[in-house]
C-alpha cells in the first residue's frame, strides 16, 4: 500500500513506482539467495557495541562461527586483565572447578546432548575476550560447536585419588580467553556405579549465583535426552537484557559517589595478620556453623534493631579484621548480586552479573556498635544503585590506582535454594564441591541456612591452617557475643573471650611483679660494696684510678658540700663535666647528699642546655671554670644572634655553680670530713622512692621532658636481672656511653652495685673504633654495653684486630638503645663461637628505668630478620593493647605498654604529658600505673615479645628517641619567614636509620642552603639530632583526606647536596669518594661533598675509618671529624699511606690479565659449620 497527495501524483505513475519496487526487491532477494555474502555481517547487527566495519571482519576472520559482539562488563575486563598479566607458571586465581558425585550408570550420549543444549540456551557461556587490538572490551559469542564432552581416564586409586588428578590435570590447561572454550565439562568414571563430572570454567563466564542453576538445568536436559522428551525448561535469561540494562545507568552520579567515599580513604588497606607459621602453596578453607541458639540469638538482635543479618555479619568480619590489622580503616570488597529487580526472570540468569566494589569503613568512629552497623547498613543501600559503575572504574578515582584497595572479600551468598530432587536423570545426586577461584588474602563467604554456615578462604603463603581455623573460630565467637553489646562503644566491643584474655595478661606480666619494692637507696647498695672491696679499683680512666675506699671517701667530702648548699632529697643538682673520675665522684656525691642528678652533656646546644637548667630549677650546678665560662659564653652569643630560636624565653638566672677546679672549692672539699654520711647529717631522710636522677629525652612539641627516676628504680632492675647475669666484683665494664643517656645508668650502677671495676672511655676513644677495641682488650673488659649501630662498626674492627691467642675479655654483650637487625651479627658468630660471649637483646626506654626484656640471642636468630626482646624482667609486665587498652591475641600487633616497678614518677612539671603516657592500668591493683610506649610489637607463638619500631612519629637513632616534631618545631622556628612546611622522618638505608628532612620554601623565597639549616638547628638541637639529609620540595604530598603522606616522600640522594660536584684526581681521591658514597648510601660523592651533610653521623663515620684502614690508608675518626671533605681528608692522610705511582703501574699491568675475580669451586661442605678449620700435611723426607 502506497499512499501519496494526489495533487502532485497521477494513479499511473504510482502504479509504476509498485512495479518497479516489486521487481527491485525479487530481484535483490534472488542474488541474496544464489549468491551469499562473504561478509555477514556489518555494525548495525551489533548495536550494544561501538565497533567498525573494520574490526567486525577481522572478528569473522578470526572466529568463523562468530554469533554475536557484545560489550564485556567493567569486572569481566578486570579479569581479563589479571589472567593476561599471569606468567606461564603461575595458577589462574579465576580457575573455578565445580564435582558432581553421581551414583548409577551414565548415558554418555544423552549427557553430551544435554551440554549442548545447555550452551546453545545461553549466550554467556560461550564467550570469549576479543583481542584488544580489534577493540578493548569486547566479549565474543561463538556457536556451541566446539564444546565437547571430555571423557577423562585416570589412572587407577580411590576417587579421591582419582579426583586430585583429575583436578591437577585440569588446572594444567589453561583457559585461552581469546579462543576459548572458557567452560568445560569433563566425566570420569570411578567405577560402574560412582560417576564423577567436573566442570571448570573461567570466573569471567560465570558467577556463584549462577554455578548452582547450570547444574540444575543441566540435570534437567540430561533427563529430556536420556528419556528422548521435549525440554521442560522455560525460557532462558537473555544476559543481552543484562548489558542493556547495565548500558542505561547513569555513570555520573556513580562516578560522583564513588569517588566522595573513597575520598577518606587515606591508603589502600592491608592486612597486617600474623605470618603463617608454615607457609604453603595455594588456598585453604576453614569452615563453621552457628548452632540455632546461637543464629536465632544473632537473628533476634538483627530485627531489635532493624538490621539485616548480611549488614551484621560483614560488619563483625569488618571488625575482626581491622583489629586483628591495627587499622582505624579498612575496605572490604563487598560482592553484589548485580541482578537488578527491574529485569523479569533475572534471579534465573546465568552469567557474571555480580559486582564487587570497595566499602570503606572507619573502625575508629565514636558511636556504639548498633550505631555503626546501622551507619554501615544506610551506606550499602546507597551502594546498591551505584554498584555497576565496576570496581577498576572506582579505583581509578583514588591515587591507589595501580594497588588493590583491599585484601579482604565479604559474599553474602543469598542464592535461590535448588528445586526439586537431588536428582541427576536416573541418577542420585551425592554431593557438590571443588573449587571456586579464591583470590584474595581473605574471603568469607556466607551461606544462609537454618545453621548459619560460614566458610573463610585464605591465601596459604600468609595464613596457615591453623590461623584460618583460629580466624573462622574468632569470628563465630564475635557474632556469638555481639547481641551482648549492642550499646557498646565500637571501640571496646571485646574480640577476645574470657579465658584466652586472662590468658595473655597473665603470660605478660613477671614471676615477681607484685614484689615489694626495695628500701635500698644507691649509697646503701654503694655502701656495701665500700665494705667488701674497700681497696679494689672502682673506677679507671687512662692513667688514673679510684679504689672504691678512695672514690667513697671523695664523694662523702663533696655529698656535704652539697649538703651545705641546701641539696636534700628530690633536690635536682646538674652536673657537666668532661669525662673523669671527678664525673663518677659527683654523681655519686649528689645522691648521697639525697639530690638526684641531671647530667648535661657538653656537647648539646647552649638553648637545650639552658632550658634544662631552668625547666629542672637545679638548685646546683656542679662543673669546671672553663666549662661554666664556655656555657655562659655560648648561651649569651646564641641569644644575641637569634633569640627567637631559644627554649626560655627570658634570659637564665644560672644555679650556683661548684667549679672543682677552683683553687677555693678545692679547699673546701679537702676540708670535709671523709667519714660515711649519715642521715641526721642529710636536710631530709633519704628514702628509696626519692629521686635518684632525671633525664631528659626529646619532646614532640619541641620541649624536650625530664623523667625522674627513683632509687628503688635502679636497686630493682639491678636485683631483679642479677639471676641472669650473676655480676660480681670480678666484672669489668665500660662507660662508653654519655652520662645523659640512660644507658650508663646500667654501666655506672651496674659497676659499683656489684663491686666491679668502670673503666671510663675517653671521648676521642669512643670515636675510634680500633683505640677502643685496643680498651676492651688491654683493660680485660667483661660486660660491654652497645647499641646495635655502635656494635655494628665494633664487628668489623674486631675482625681486623682478631687475634686468637690475645682474645677479647667479654663474657656479655648487651644490646639496647634501638632495635637490633640480628641478621648483622653473623660476622661476629663467625669468629666467636656462641655464647663467648653471651650476646643479649634488651628493650628498655627511659621512662622504665633503661631496660624492660631481657633475650639470650643465638644463631637461630641471625638467620631471621625478626628482633626479637625475649621476656620482660621478673617485676614487670609487658601487655601489648589495642586501642581500647585490651590484649590483642597472640601474633597480633599492637602497641607495648610498661607496668611494674621500673615506671618513672612522670615528667618533671608535665602533668598533662605524665596523665598521657603514665595510664592506670586495668590488669593491676587499684592505683598501679603502666607507660604507653609508642612502640608496636607483637607475643610470638613462643610468648617472646617480636619487637616492631615505633606507632607514631617517635624514632631512635643511635640509641636516642627522637620526637621529629621537635625537629620540625626548631626548623619552622628558625626559618619562620623562609620555610612554610617541613616534614622529618626516619628513613632505614642500609638497615640503618637516618634523619631525613623534606623542605618546602614559602612563596617568593629562596630555600637556604643545607649548611647553613644544619648550621641553626645546631644551635638548639644536639648532633645526633640534626637530618642528615635535606630535601627541598615544591610541595608535601598529601593523602586524599589532606595528611602528609610519608609514602610518598622521595629518597634522598647525594644531588640533594648544594656543593658543586668536583670529580676525584688521585687514587687518594677516588678511593675516598668511593668510601664517602658507600657508608652514607649515596650513588656519587664529590671532592667537596661534606661528609656529614650527605647522610654521614658519628658511627658512620667510625666505619668509614674501618673500611678506609683496610685498603691501607691510616686516618683516625678525629681526621674525619676535622677535614670533612674527600679533599680535605686526602690531603691530612699520612703520606707513604697511597700507592706510589711505580707500584701502581706495576700492580696495574700485573692484573690486567685478569679477566674475572677469582673464584674457588670446591665440592660443597657435606657437614657445615662456623669459623676456620685447619689440614696438616707433612712430607716425607724423600718426598721433601
Amino acid at each position: 500500500q502506497i499512499e501519496y497527495c494526489h495533487l502532485a501524483h497521477d494513479e499511473q505513475s504510482i502504479a509504476m513506482l509498485a512495479r518497479a519496487f516489486e521487481k527491485n526487491l525479487a530481484e535483490l532477494a534472488e542474488h541474496c539467495l544464489n549468491d551469499p555474502l562473504a561478509v555477514t555481517y556489518s555494525p548495525a547487527d551489533f548495536p550494544s557495541v561501538d565497533v567498525t566495519q573494520a574490526a567486525i571482519n577481522e572478528l569473522v576472520e578470526l572466529y568463523p562461527d562468530l554469533e554475536n559482539v557484545v560489550a564485556l562488563t567493567s569486572l569481566q575486563q578486570g579479569l581479563a586483565f589479571q589472567t593476561s598479566a599471569l606468567s606461564i607458571e603461575q595458577h589462574d586465581p579465576y580457575h573455578v572447578q565445580v564435582l558432581v558425585y553421581l551414583k548409577g550408570t551414565l548415558n554418555e550420549v544423552a549427557l553430551q546432548q544435554a551440554w549442548t543444549d545447555l550452551l546453545n540456551r545461553h549466550l554467556s557461556l560461550r564467550l570469549v575476550v576479543a583481542p584488544n587490538r580489534v577493540g578493548a572490551g569486547l566479549g565474543v559469542v561463538r556457536s556451541a560447536s566446539e564444546h565437547r564432552l571430555i571423557r577423562a581416564s585416570v589412572p587407577g586409586g580411590d576417587a579421591k585419588e582419582m579426583v586430585a588428578e583429575l583436578q591437577r590435570t585440569d588446572r594444567l590447561m589453561r583457559f585461552d580467553l581469546e579462543q576459548g572454550p572458557l567452560i568445560r565439562l569433563t566425566w570420569l568414571q570411578a567405577s560402574p556405579e560412582q560417576q564423577i563430572l567436573m566442570m571448570s570454567n573461567h570466573h569471567i563466564l560465570l558467577d556463584g549465583w549462577s554455578a548452582p542453576l547450570v547444574l540444575e538445568e543441566l540435570a534437567s536436559l540430561y533427563q529430556s535426552a536420556s528419556e528422548a522428551s521435549p525440554i521442560t525448561l522455560p525460557r532462558a535469561f537473555d544476559w543481552s537484557t543484562h548489558l542493556a540494562w547495565l548500558a542505561k545507568q547513569d555513570q555520573d552520579a556513580a562516578r560522583s559517589y564513588w569517588r566522595e567515599h573513597l575520598s577518606r580513604l587515606s591508603f589502600a588497606s592491608r592486612l597486617n595478620l600474623p605470618a603463617a607459621q608454615e607457609a604453603g602453596i595455594g588456598f585453604g578453607e576453614a569452615w563453621l556453623s552457628l548452632d540455632k541458639e546461637s543464629g536465632a540469638r544473632l537473628e533476634g538482635f538483627c530485627r531489635a534493631h532493624g538490621l539485616t543479618q548480611a549488614t551484621v555479619l560483614l560488619g563483625a568480619y569488618a571488625l575482626m579484621l581491622g583489629r586483628l590489622s591495627r587499622l582505624d580503616e579498612i575496605v572490604i570488597g563487598s560482592v553484589r548480586s548485580g541482578r537488578s529487580s527491574a529485569l523479569p526472570q533475572v534471579d534465573r540468569g546465568i552469567g557474571l552479573f555480580i559486582d564487587t566494589m570497595p566499602l570503606y569503613l572507619e573502625l575508629s568512629a565514636g558511636q556504639s556498635l548498633v550505631q555503626w552497623l546501622q551507619s554501615l547498613q544506610a551506606e550499602q543501600a546507597v551502594q546498591e544503585s551505584h554498584a555497576h559503575f565496576g570496581l577498576t572504574a572506582a579505583q581509578a578515582l583514588t591515587p591507589f590506582a595501580g594497588t588493590p584497595l583491599f585484601e579482604a572479600l565479604f559474599v553474602y551468598a543469598n542464592y535461590p535454594a535448588p528445586k526439586g530432587e537431588r536428582k541427576f536423570g536416573a541418577l542420585q545426586l551425592q554431593s557438590v564441591g571443588g573449587e571456586d577461584g579464591a583470590h584474595y588474602p581473605v574471603s568469607l563467604s556466607v551461606i544462609p541456612s537454618e545453621e548459619l554456615t560460614m566458610r573463610l578462604s585464605f591465601d596459604r603463603s600468609r595464613i596457615d591452617q591453623a590461623q584460618g581455623e583460629q580466624l573462622i573460630a574468632r569470628l563465630g565467637a564475635l557474632l556469638r557475643a555481639l547481641p551482648h553489646h549492642a550499646q557498646t562503644s565500637l571501640k571496646a566491643v571485646p574480640l577476645l573471650q574470657d579465658p584466652e584474655r586472662r590468658a595473655l595478661v597473665s603470660q605478660a606480666a613477671g614471676a615477681t611483679l607484685d614484689v615489694a619494692q626495695p628500701t635500698q637507696t644507691l649509697p646503701d647498695l654503694f655502701g656495701e660494696q665500700v665494705l667488701r672491696h674497700p681497696d679494689a679499683v672502682a673506677v679507671v680512666y687512662e692513667t688514673q684510678s679510684l679504689s672504691y675506699a678512695e672514690l667513697d671517701a671523695r664523694a662523702n667530702q663533696m655529698a656535704r658540700v652539697l649538703i651545705a648548699k641546701g641539696v636534700g632529697p628530690d633536690q635536682l643538682v646538674a652536673i657537666m663535666l668532661d669525662r673523669s673520675p671527678e664525673m663518677i665522684v659527683a654523681l655519686l656525691a649528689i645522691v648521697k647528699a639525697g639530690g638526684a642528678y641531671l647530667p648535661l652533656d657538653p656537647d648539646y646546644p647552649a638553648a637545650r642546655l639552658e632550658f634544662m637548667l631552668a625547666d629542672s630549677q637545679a638548685r646546683v650546678l656542679i662543673t669546671t671554670d672553663a666549662r661554666y665560662a664556655s656555657l655562659v659564653q655560648s648561651i649569651e652569643q646564641a641569644r644575641a644572634q637569634n633569640p627567637e630560636a631559644m627554649l626560655v624565653r627570658t634570659p637564665l638566672v644560672m644555679p650556683p655553680a661548684l667549679h672543682l677546679d677552683a683553687p677555693e672549692m678545692m679547699a673546701e672539699l679537702s676540708a670535709q670530713s671523709d667519714a660515711p654520711i649519715r642521715q641526721s647529717e642529710r636536710l631530709a631522710v633519704l628514702h628509696s622512692e626519692h629521686l635518684a636522677y632525671l633525664i631528659y629525652t626529646s619532646g614532640s612539641t619541641g620541649r624536650p621532658k625530664g623523667a625522674g627516676i627513683a632509687h628503688q628504680n635502679v636497686i630493682r632492675l639491678l636485683t631483679q636481672t642479677q639471676d641472669w647475669f650473676e655480676f660480681d666484683h670480678r666484672d669489668v665494664w665500660s662507660l662508653f656511653h654519655s652520662i645523659a643517656f640512660d644507658f650508663s645508668v646500667w654501666e655506672i650502677w651496674g659497676a659499683l652495685g656489684y663491686g666491679g671495676k668502670l673503666v671510663i672511655v675517653p671521648d676521642e676513644i669512643r670515636r675510634s673504633t680500633p683505640d677502643f677495641v685496643r680498651l676492651l682488650k688491654n683493660e680485660r673488659v667483661t660486660v660491654l654495653n652497645q647499641t646495635p649501630s655502635a656494635f655494628e662498626v665494633l664487628i668489623a674492627e674486631d675482625a681486623q684486630q682478631h687475634d686468637p691467642s690475645d682474645p677479647l675479655s667479654l663474657r656479655a654483650v648487651i644490646f639496647g638503645g634501638e632495635a637490633l637487625n640480628p641478621t648483622k651479627l653473623k660476622p661476629w658468630w663467625a669468629l666467636h663461637p656462641v655464647g663467648t660471649p653471651e650476646l643479649i637483646n634488651m628493650y628498655g626506654i627511659t621512662e622504665t628505668t633503661v631496660h624492660v626484656t631481657y633475650r639470650v640471642l643465638t644463631l637461630a636468630d641471625a638467620e631471621g630478620d625478626t628482633s626479637y626482646v625475649g621476656e620482660p624482667i621478673p617485676d614487670l609486665a609487658s601487655y601489648i593493647l589495642d586501642t581500647a587498652l585490651e590484649p590483642v591475641p597472640q601474633g597480633v600487633v599492637g602497641e607495648l605498654y610498661i607496668a611494674g616497678a621500673g615506671l618513672a614518677r612522670g615528667y618533671l612539671g608535665r602533668a598533662g604529658l605524665s596523665a598521657e603516657r603514665f595510664i592506670a592500668s586495668p590488669f593491676g591493683a587499684p592505683g598501679s600505673r603502666m607507660y604507653r610506649t609508642g612502640d608496636l610489637a607483637y607475643r610470638a607463638a613462643n610468648g617472646e615479645i617480636a619487637f616492631l619500631g615505633r606507632a607514631d612519629d617517635q624514632v631512635k637513632i643511635r640509641g636516642y628517641r627522637i620526637e621529629t616534631g621537635e625537629i620540625e618545631a626548631a626548623l619552622l622556628h628558625g626559618f619562620e619567614s623562609q620555610l612554610g612546611q617541613v616534614a622529618v622522618i626516619a628513613r632505614g638505608v642500609g638497615g640503618e636509620q637516618r634523619l631525613v628532612a623534606y623542605v618546602v620554601a614559602r612563596v617568593g623565597q629562596e630555600m637556604p642552603e643545607q649548611s647553613v639549616l644544619r648550621a641553626k638547628l645546631l644551635e638548639t638541637l644536639p648532633e645526633f639530632m640534626v637530618p642528615q639529609a635535606f630535601v627541598t620540595m615544591e610541595s608535601l604530598p598529601l593523602t586524599p583526606n589532606g595528611k602528609l603522606d610519608r609514602r610518598r616522600l622521595p629518597e634522598p640522594s647525594a644531588a640533594s647536596s648544594t656543593t658543586e660536584h668536583r670529580a676525584p684526581r688521585t687514587e687518594t681521591e677516588k678511593v675516598l669518594c668511593a668510601l664517602f658514597a658507600e657508608v652514607t648510601n649515596n650513588t656519587q660523592v664529590g671532592l667537596d661533598d661534606n661528609f656529614f651533610a650527605i647522610g654521614g653521623d658519628s658511627i658512620s663515620a667510625m666505619r668509614l675509618v674501618s673500611r678506609a684502614r683496610a685498603m691501607g690508608l691510616q686516618m683516625s675518626t678525629r681526621d674525619v671529624f676535622a677535614h670533612q671533605s674527600p679533599f680535605a681528608l686526602a690531603v691530612s692522610v699520612h703520606e707513604g699511606t697511597v700507592p706510589d705511582s711505580a707500584a701502581r703501574s706495576y700492580w696495574r699491568e700485573h692484573l690486567s690479565r685478569l679477566s674475572f675475580a677469582s673464584r674457588l669451586n670446591l665440592p660443597a661442605a657435606q657437614e657445615a659449620g662456623i669459623g676456620f678449620g685447619e689440614a696438616w700435611l707433612s712430607l716425607d723426607k724423600e718426598s721433601g
